[in-house]
């Protein structure tokens, strides 16, 4: 539950406005991807924790960058073999994808992406479930 939080907290951190920071914390959230950040899994922690290590060192907290770093490199041991882990390394496309959002003028055109996104993430989320039930 903290990741989009402090993703959106990181993008404004580096010079992102309120809007573009929204928009890129709700489609790293919604894009197919990522229903392994609600899974037993490590990813979200991996994530957060990488984040998290880039907002605090912006913002100079040398301990709580510490803590970040901590947890996060004991993690990069599985993620030679973990899928999940590169897909979620890709948050800077969100920052990129975000900011085009954030330009859309209608509100109707961003609920539209926005639907679509959400779609495609629930079209994924079952072909993951069907293709490995247990899994989740």
């Amino acid at each position: 539950m903290l990741l989009p939080l402090i993703f959106f907290k990181w993008l404004e951190s580096i010079g992102h406005d309120k809007e573009q920071s929204y928009w890129s914390a709700f489609l790293l959230m919604a894009f197919p991807h990522a229903y392994y950040f609600s899974m037993i899994y490590t990813e979200s922690l991996f994530l957060l924790s990488g984040i998290a290590a880039l907002y605090f060192l912006e913002k100079e907290q040398w301990l709580l960058y510490g803590v970040a770093c901590f947890i996060l490199l004991p993690m990069y041991e599985g993620a030679a073999t973990s899928q999940p882990r590169f897909i979620s390394t890709a948050f800077p496309l969100f920052m990129v994808l975000g900011g085009k959002l954030s330009k859309i003028k209608t509100s109707f055109h961003k609920t539209m992406v926005s639907i679509i996104v959400v779609l495609l993430h629930y079209a994924s989320f079952i072909a993951w479930n069907n293709t490995w039930p247990l899994s989740y």
